[in-house]
């Protein structure tokens, strides 16, 4: 890239946040002088809604950007993976949720 990008424009350019995104606290992942990991929490939905730009940290080369999933999305997940794969439903019956 031609400059370093910050925070939120990572998450723009990675095809934007979903429905399931936390951007309430999102975790930026950089190495310190020591090589040991250092993290920073920023709150990137106040970016988006107030401009609050003081949220969206600045990136340095081989940061990671973390977009958590929310709890909802979370407990999709384990219906679909351990109850919707596992238990067998027939739906011949037309029944809807």
């Amino acid at each position: 890239l031609a400059a370093s990008p910050t925070a939120l424009q990572a998450v723009i350019m990675a095809h934007g946040a979903t429905n399931a995104s936390r951007l309430n606290n999102v975790i930026v992942i950089r190495r310190n002088p020591d090589g040991k990991p250092y993290v920073f929490r920023t709150n990137l939905a106040r970016a988006i809604k107030q401009g609050a730009t003081e949220n969206d940290i600045a990136l340095q080369a081989f940061d990671i950007v973390y977009v958590p999933k929310k709890n909802i999305s979370k407990v999709n997940l384990f219906v679909e993976q351990y109850i919707d794969d596992v238990v067998p439903f027939d739906n011949s019956l037309g029944v809807s949720g």
